[in-house]
């Protein structure tokens, strides 16, 4: 069952994949053996992202909350920390960090993959990797990335990193059963940018896709090289950044209908190939879309493509036989790169509201009769509402086949139903929030220029009014400081924040708060009885940091949830270090 990758509409769905005697070892006594796999990826954009994951905690209630003491909670911990860098989890590449977990039988209807906080300590398994510079990782959760030709180094922010990353599909585990599950952390959809003075931060969106290894299957495919960009290089007479995506439709709480990418992968330059896995099969999910999209190339979608369950990457091998190759083939021949001098840029007129974080899903709808495609994505900046950099868009027509078993695929360049260059944009705000239909229409610019368009508001959902949260905060150390953020947060990510600079000194700061009273209202969604959900339960925490210097902003826990689930409005008292 395909877990929706945001869990858009506030719902929070509890998607059911039974896995009850999969694996072949049920013996039906004892506890279950669990495994647990991590995967990631396409990572174009850094050239390292490092988690340190701590263990892992899975609940049968849907609603409970996760506390440590809590002994409704099946809690584990690592007895050593494992520090993974996510670029190298690419292309159906996984790396083992649970094994042979014994997990008492049941249906578990939650699960937290916990990490080492970023700010904490660091860890022997953090210290015992090395950055881009040679130097010892400086945080838990740390990544680097390049600007203006240099190596940057920045911490990882994971938003209530106590509560780890979200993952909401069930899982029934049988007595004696042994299950290999996968969780993806995709960095296109997952890792957020935001502007932190002249350079940029980062946080990373608590939520994870789940897949049970032994049921997927695998997509592989090459495209013609002569075209792709060497490695780490760009021009505008060669394909970079080239990404393949396997996408599924996706409903929304509204009943709204895209086609949304659930696995992407980086195209290898050198070689042309790409596999996307774990899949799951077209048995459980339905056939699948595969769409292709890079800088200075026209985007491909190849429909109608099948995942066998059961089947796994292999070696690619062009002299071989077709017979060998278990994975489905999108051709039998590598896929031709046709350049384009089209691109053009996409920013936001204004920002997101009514809150800032979100993000702009950018399609084409090939013909009328069909469904509109993800083609790119962007998050929004969650303090600003803005993108934090323009999205280079494709203005050339599209090259479109259907895949044909073990044949080569005939690309036809057409002109999507949109129009050559033009995009949709819906505009989706917080797990409370449905695109307003329909969305932005982006006009294709001149090659090299900027379009400026304005977001559509996306809708909240009736059950889910808005409410306030009465701040009163005090400062310990009035010289510490003179810019700083609270942020309130769910299990899904940032929901919103305020500026406080004003009650630490510093200029700027937002006309809800009062430095003579120092105190701020927030305004949040709140609960209702008829949310039978985790949400609107917040987790604050602050930013603080100083204008004058370069450093990252200071991360402070409140350790005061904010319990909101029932609706109506809230108070917390926060101190300023």
């Amino acid at each position: 069952m395909k877990f929706s990758r945001w869990v858009q509409g506030g719902v929070l769905a509890v998607a059911a994949l039974v896995l009850d005697g999969c694996g072949g070892n049920n013996n039906n006594t004892g506890p279950a053996v669990y495994n647990v796999e991590l995967s990631a990826g396409p990572s174009n954009l850094y050239q390292h992202v490092w988690v340190t994951v701590s263990g892992i905690a899975m609940n049968p209630n849907a609603t409970e909350i996760f506390s440590a003491s809590d002994q409704t909670w099946q809690y584990y911990t690592l007895a050593q920390p494992v520090t993974v860098d996510l670029n190298d989890l690419d292309n159906g590449t996984m790396r083992t960090i649970i094994t042979n977990l014994h997990i008492g039988a049941g249906n578990y209807l939650q699960t937290r993959l916990l990490l080492t906080p970023t700010n904490q300590a660091l860890t022997s398994s953090a210290q015992s990797h090395t950055d881009g510079h040679g130097q010892a990782l400086q945080w838990n959760d740390q990544i680097e990335y390049m600007s203006g030709g240099n190596l940057v180094e920045a911490p990882l922010e994971v938003p209530a990193d106590g509560q780890g990353l979200f993952v909401g599909t069930a899982q029934i585990l049988g007595a004696g059963g042994t299950y290999d599950t996968n969780f993806d952390i995709d960095l296109v959809h997952s890792v957020v940018p935001f502007q932190q003075g002249n350079s940029l931060g980062f946080y990373l969106q608590p939520q994870l896709q789940s897949h049970q290894v032994q049921l997927d299957g695998a997509i592989q495919g090459t495209l013609a090289t002569a075209s792709l960009c060497p490695r780490g290089t760009a021009a505008s007479t060669c394909a970079s950044q080239v990404v393949a995506m396997a996408e599924l439709p996706h409903y929304d709480a509204a009943g709204n209908l895209t086609y949304q990418a659930v696995r992407e992968a980086a195209v290898d330059p050198s070689t042309g190939n790409f596999v996307l896995y774990p899949l799951e099969p077209s048995t459980t999910v339905g056939i699948y879309q595969v769409v292709i999209r890079g800088v200075n190339m026209r985007t491909i979608m190849i429909s109608n493509v099948p995942v066998v369950s059961g089947t796994s990457p292999s070696a690619f091998s062009p002299n071989a036989s077709i017979g060998v190759y278990q994975p489905t083939m999108l051709s039998t021949t590598p896929l031709p790169v046709t350049l384009t001098q089209s691109g053009y840029y996409a920013q936001m007129s204004q920002a997101m509201t009514p809150y800032a974080p979100g993000h702009v899903l950018f399609t084409q709808t090939p013909t009328l009769l069909d469904v509109p495609t993800e083609i790119h994505w962007a998050s929004t900046d969650p303090f600003t509402g803005l993108l934090s950099t323009p999205v280079q868009l494709d203005g050339d027509t599209m090259e479109e086949g259907t895949w044909i078993s073990l044949a080569p695929t005939t690309l036809v360049a057409s002109s999507p139903y949109n129009g050559n260059g033009n995009y949709g944009a819906f505009s989706m705000g917080t797990v409370y929030q449905v695109p307003a239909v329909p969305g932005s229409v982006i006009a294709a610019g001149a090659p090299g220029s900027t379009v400026n368009f304005a977001p559509v508001a996306p809708i909240q959902l009736a059950t889910v009014p808005n409410g306030q949260v009465s701040v009163q905060f005090t400062v310990t150390n009035a010289a510490g400081y003179d810019k700083g953020q609270l942020v309130m947060s769910d299990i899904a990510g940032i929901v919103t924040s305020v500026d406080i600079s004003a009650l630490l000194g510093g200029s700027g700061g937002s006309s809800s708060c009062s430095a003579a009273t120092q105190s701020c209202t927030i305004q949040v969604p709140v609960g209702s009885s008829a949310l039978l959900t985790p949400g609107t339960y917040y987790y604050p925490y602050l930013r603080l940091w100083k204008s004058s210097s370069t450093a990252p902003a200071t991360l402070v826990d409140i350790n005061t949830p904010v319990n909101l689930m029932a609706g109506g409005n809230g108070t917390l008292s926060v101190n300023i270090p």
